[in-house]
């Protein structure tokens, strides 16, 4: 039974994906990436601690306080670039598919790519945005924790 059930399952699948000009569709073409590889810039900032009297009980609460809002800066920064590295390999495994999918429409295949394109520039977009608000927190939770220094 398990046999003929495979059987038929394997057949219904290959009929299923069926004959396009005589030949199986192959699968769409994505990122191999199944999970956030990357932080977002909000991310990061989404981790800080509350910076009110961190480090105020230490003698070096100033340093500290600057340290850690260029540490936030440098990772902020980190994860723009690796997540804009990621939506630039993600918008090329589109592109491959829109040629896959449209190969013999080249027409189609422009438009495929043009509205990636477009949504990939809005996706960008809100990254500068997420990065540039990201950098701004880092910049306040400095601040903050430099004014809790030295306070009872």
């Amino acid at each position: 039974r398990f046999v003929a059930s495979c059987l038929a399952l394997c057949t219904g699948m290959t009929l299923a994906w069926g004959a396009r000009a005589g030949g199986i569709i192959p699968p769409t073409v994505t990122s191999p990436f199944g999970d956030p590889v990357c932080l977002d810039p909000i991310d990061v900032t989404n981790t800080l601690a509350n910076p009110s009297g961190y480090y105020a009980i230490s003698d070096q609460c100033e340093s500290l306080c600057k340290k850690a809002a260029s540490d936030c800066k440098q990772y902020v920064r980190l994860a723009f670039a690796c997540t804009s590295a990621l939506l630039g390999d993600d918008v090329s495994y589109q592109k491959k598919d829109c040629e896959r999918e449209f190969a013999d429409d080249n027409s189609g295949k422009k438009e495929c790519k043009a509205g990636i394109d477009n949504d990939s520039g809005v996706d960008r977009q809100a990254l500068r945005n997420n990065r540039d608000g990201a950098l701004a927190t880092c910049e306040e939770w400095g601040a903050i924790c430099r004014n809790s220094c030295n306070q009872p």
